[in-house]
């Protein structure tokens, strides 16, 4: 993680640099992107790099995880008692993804080519721990609805919350499928992904996925 020198530093700094490696690790997989490069283009001396944090894989966890943290901030700020089904609340959520989209590019961006590091030895713990906390997280909503009497409750609770982990997946890669050559130009440029010209796609392909979803899981 980031060592005291870097937080340290005013915001501006701060942001400038992450924002660089943010860029850096999006245009490049794990094992080809380059610190030397993030500096070069910064002005910054390597020995800099070193005080900031102890080496790349301490900027990589540091950068995915100030990408979760900042997408948590806005799902969560959406309230399950606010909707009279889940299904609502979690189209709510994706509406207010798209805030995170939006506000953050880079971020969005590093977040959607996450997958691209999957197969890195060098990181795949780290997605691992990542996945292993979404997966609670899910299973923690699926299971408030089951003892509300929204979800059938004959489906195991682990099978049901696998099923929406790859949901989320599973939209994403029809999104690459259906829009990839629009998806690459807004990763070059740095754009949102799915703000500004994206949302009805989206939208379309979440309210296909939330039909066979609640039809296999809602309580009759």
């Amino acid at each position: 993680m980031a060592k005291k020198t870097f937080l340290n530093l005013p915001e501006d700094r701060q942001k400038t640099f992450l924002d660089r490696a943010f860029r850096e690790f999006t245009l490049n997989s794990y094992d080809d992107a380059s610190i030397s490069t993030i500096l070069k283009d910064l002005g910054m001396a390597k020995g800099s790099f070193y005080q900031y944090f102890e080496n790349k894989r301490a900027l990589f966890d540091y950068l995915t995880k100030q990408v979760f943290e900042t997408k948590y901030q806005y799902v969560m700020a959406v309230k399950r008692e606010e909707y009279d089904s889940f299904w609502k609340y979690s189209r709510a959520m994706y509406e207010h993804g798209l805030g995170f989209d939006r506000d953050h590019p880079l971020m969005s961006n590093f977040s959607y080519c996450l997958n691209e590091n999957m197969n890195s030895p060098t990181v795949q713990e780290t997605f691992l721990k990542w996945q292993k906390e979404g997966f609670e997280t899910i299973k923690t909503f699926v299971k408030a609805e089951i003892d509300a009497g929204n979800f059938r409750d004959d489906i195991p609770l682990e099978s049901a919350a696998m099923f929406f982990m790859s949901m989320g997946k599973q939209i994403i890669d029809q999104l690459r499928m259906t829009n990839l050559n629009d998806f690459k130009e807004r990763i070059e440029a740095g754009r949102p992904l799915l703000a500004d010209g994206n949302e009805d796609l989206l939208f379309n392909i979440v309210d296909q996925n939330f039909k066979l979803l609640s039809a296999a899981l809602d309580k009759k």
